[in-house]
């Protein structure tokens, strides 16, 4: 093996299956590695022939009976070379922002055992980010194991030593149109096995709002708070947004505003529940409630460093969103003012910059101008 003369000898690492039209793309973001190791579980395609085609890939094959990520995972991991001092894992749907290698050789220190960085998990139709998390699939190749049946996280045996990187940026551009039906029966499998997993019980609540089944849902997003005393405040007001998400979707507006209020509550320095809770509102034409919340959303004026982030808090939107409730409570200078930062933000939006010529107008007729 051929390590590049870096600072570190680093390899990417990855499970496939059925993976042929996302290869290319995939590839020229992954190979500032040094190397890149792929376990194919039983591709049908052209996979792995495209992949051979790669100096520096090296492909391994695998069937995974019964199906696991875990051990999925780790039998790829079992595959890199000891020599390797960082791994990154990553999945055929991800992409690196340019030189991540070089951001990663300058943070790392000898004693790091992981990093967190920037992972962006969806988009708007401007190719902005609208869901963001840190994550962590960047760790020191020895002492590192995958844990759980589905849904998996990488676990350090010893005491962790994390650098955040937020600059080092890897985006999500997810086919949804890949088939993920054996999701569900994994979640009830791993909730079934172990009842108490608060983990397991939250993603199986979640996957349950993908399947439309809100009731379940609620039942999963309720026994998970149970173990408030376990979790933090963040995933607490999370989880209580996902239970107002299932009672809105049951057109149960009275549990819905609680719940929303309850995750303000909880997280009173987040905008992501003031926001929902203005929509609700909003969608509901109570304008003056949706104004209200939304005037304490902007309130919030520093980013916090959390899990999740939605976008549509800080960017044009939620001034989209003021402007139009100003504008039915009469308050046509406020309408016009923030009517004005959305298109600022955001000029190339039609219906945006639709919505200021309309609110614009209107200004002026209020002074008297037209």
């Amino acid at each position: 093996m051929v390590f590049i003369k870096g600072k570190y000898k680093i390899a990417v690492y990855a499970i496939c299956k059925n993976e042929s039209k996302n290869i290319e793309k995939w590839y020229q973001s992954m190979k500032e590695a040094d190397v890149i190791y792929v376990l194919d579980t039983g591709s049908t395609d052209n996979s792995i022939d495209i992949l051979k085609k790669y100096p520096n890939v090296i492909v391994n094959q695998d069937i995974i009976f019964p199906w696991r990520f875990d051990v999925a995972r780790n039998k790829s991991l079992s595959y890199v070379d000891d020599k390797v001092d960082i791994c990154v894992c990553s999945d055929f749907d991800e992409v690196f922002n340019k030189e991540w290698r070089k951001l990663l050789e300058e943070r790392w220190l000898p004693d790091t055992t992981s990093i967190r960085y920037t992972y962006n998990w969806d988009f708007d139709n401007l190719n902005r980010p609208t869901l963001t998390f840190l994550l962590n699939k960047i760790h020191k190749r020895h002492g590192f194991s995958w844990k759980h049946i589905i849904h998996e996280y990488v676990e350090y045996n010893g005491i962790e030593n994390v650098i955040y990187v937020p600059e080092i940026i890897l985006n999500h551009f997810q086919d949804k149109k890949k088939p993920r039906n054996n999701y569900l029966s994994l979640l009830e499998q791993a909730v079934n096995d172990n009842p108490n997993d608060f983990r397991d019980i939250y993603l199986l609540g979640r996957e349950y709002l993908v399947y439309k089944r809100y009731h379940d849902a609620i039942k999963m997003f309720n026994k998970y708070l149970f173990f408030n005393n376990q979790i933090s405040n963040e995933e607490v007001s999370i989880v209580m947004n996902l239970l107002a998400s299932s009672y809105m979707n049951l057109n149960d507006i009275e549990n819905a505003i609680k719940w929303y209020k309850k995750a303000i509550t909880t997280l009173p320095k987040n905008r992501n529940s003031y926001y929902d809770l203005a929509v609700l509102y909003f969608n509901n034409k109570d304008y003056n409630n949706s104004y209200i919340y939304l005037k304490e959303a902007i309130k919030i004026s520093k980013e916090e460093d959390v899990y999740t982030k939605n976008s549509n808090c800080w960017n044009e939107i939620i001034y989209d969103y003021l402007s139009i409730t100003a504008f039915n409570l009469k308050k046509y200078e406020e309408s016009y003012n923030y009517s004005l930062i959305a298109f600022l933000i955001n000029p190339n939006d039609e219906r945006i910059k639709e919505n200021y010529n309309i609110i614009l107008n209107n200004y002026k007729k209020y002074k008297g101008e037209l």
